[in-house]
């Protein structure tokens, strides 16, 4: 699922196809109480469809794991051609 190369990964991950055209990208993510963005690069986090509450939602990290965060945080979302 994730990029090949170094254009938005610091380093090439082993093993990395991305045979599923998915196309993960090392977006990192804003920090709501600063601006600053982290883990440009690094890692990829993004927004999913189901809500954690009603001042938090979940995300994916890297394609293997859901955690719940407030959702002032800056994380990227995938948009699906209907």
């Amino acid at each position: 699922m994730r990029e090949t190369g170094t254009e938005h990964w610091t380093s090439e991950l082993a093993g990395t196809s991305n045979s599923s055209g998915f196309t993960l990208l090392g977006n990192g993510f804003r920090i709501y109480n600063s601006g600053n963005f982290s883990y440009l690069k690094r890692y990829s986090y993004m927004w999913t469809a189901t809500p954690s509450g009603s001042n938090s939602a979940y995300y994916l990290s890297n394609a293997s794991s859901f955690s719940g965060v407030s959702k002032k945080y800056g994380f990227g979302v995938r948009c699906l051609e209907d």
